[in-house]
């Protein structure tokens, strides 16, 4: 991506940070989300009352004084769909949700089978982001919704440790979840927009 379509931000609120870069579309959003979540989080850091500090009389920015709040100019609400460059067409030849609401593939990528595998849970994440807006997917129900696409692996970790810069893992054994970052994202877009042509 060239520095001049590259949209960046950084914000820090309280104790709570958002860093991103990327497409202006996909930034904005995700900017957008922080700033709905971020205020729910912010009195139950610490156990301190709602105080970042520890003291029932405290202020969040430490200095006596009440926190400005940020101007997010032109950032909208978010919407109900994930603003993807992938169209509603290419993602119902991709996806298909069965009755459970579990999200799978239609088809699996073309590469070789150990890339396959990883393009594979790029694209389910990818899918889970856009169609249902579940950012972080469990382990486990990334591993259902890979053997209900076709795609036979024994752990998620192993088949993404080479991607690490395009997957974040967080928490321990089956307590794991997973997240495409925003060069995951646009890795997933590019993989989904070279699977049928």
């Amino acid at each position: 991506m060239s520095s001049a379509t590259a949209y960046k931000v950084h914000v820090k609120l309280g104790q709570s940070e958002f860093s991103a870069e990327g497409p202006e579309g996909t930034v904005k959003q995700q900017l957008a989300d922080f700033l709905q979540l971020a205020p729910a989080y912010a009195g139950h850091q610490n156990g301190s009352g709602g105080h970042t500090n520890g003291r029932a009389n405290g202020h969040a920015n430490g200095n006596g004084k009440n926190a400005k709040p940020i101007d997010t100019g032109s950032v909208q609400e978010s919407s109900t769909k994930w603003a993807t460059t992938i169209d509603d067409a290419l993602l119902n030849r991709l996806f298909v949700e069965d009755k459970d609401g579990l999200i799978s593939l239609r088809v699996l990528p073309p590469n070789t089978d150990e890339e396959r595998e990883a393009s594979a849970l790029f694209l389910i994440l990818f899918g889970l982001l856009v169609l249902k807006q579940q950012s972080e997917v469990k382990a486990s129900d990334l591993l259902v919704a890979a053997r209900q696409s076709g795609v036979s692996l024994k752990r998620i970790d192993e088949s993404l440790e080479k991607f690490d810069a395009l997957v974040t893992k967080g928490g321990t054994r089956r307590g794991s979840r997973y997240a495409l970052t925003n060069p995951g994202i646009e890795h997933a877009e590019y993989v989904a927009s070279k699977m049928f042509g």
